[in-house]
């Protein structure tokens, strides 16, 4: 019979993660730290998440997009050219990087360590761009 997966669940390795990778990094956040923290087994984790950059992107990229729409909405309330070009810029080379305690250096920690073959999904960089570029 197949495992069933519970959403609480799910959540719990979500935030656990979210409070390791913020406060030790991605590189010094070990799955088993994950687990323990969720109060769940390691080998749950994994039937949840192939591997750890997977928890990553699962956090990374609803917390980029919400930054991202964040940057739209305040984007249509300036007229000026001028001053839209600095908000994006300053969004992303100030606001991104420094938000939730750098939460944004964890996803260039892990795929700048991470295997290519294991777990990089190049879409988010494309969807990222695209939205950024409109």
């Amino acid at each position: 019979m197949a495992q069933v997966k519970k959403p609480k669940l799910r959540q719990a390795i979500l935030t656990a993660s979210f409070s390791l990778f913020s406060g030790a990094g991605y590189h010094n956040t070990t799955v088993a730290q994950i687990a323990k923290q969720a109060k769940v087994s390691t080998a749950n984790v994994y039937s949840y998440f192939p591997s750890k950059i997977h928890i990553l992107y699962a956090l990374y990229e609803p917390w980029l997009f919400e930054r991202l729409d964040e940057l739209e909405t305040s984007l249509k309330r300036l007229k000026s050219p001028h001053a839209r070009i600095y908000r994006v810029l300053h969004t992303l080379w100030c606001d991104l990087p420094a938000g939730d305690n750098a939460f944004a250096n964890n996803f260039i920690q892990a795929i700048a360590t991470t295997d290519p073959g294991k777990g990089y999904r190049p879409e988010l960089l494309r969807s990222a761009l695209a939205r950024v570029t409109a």
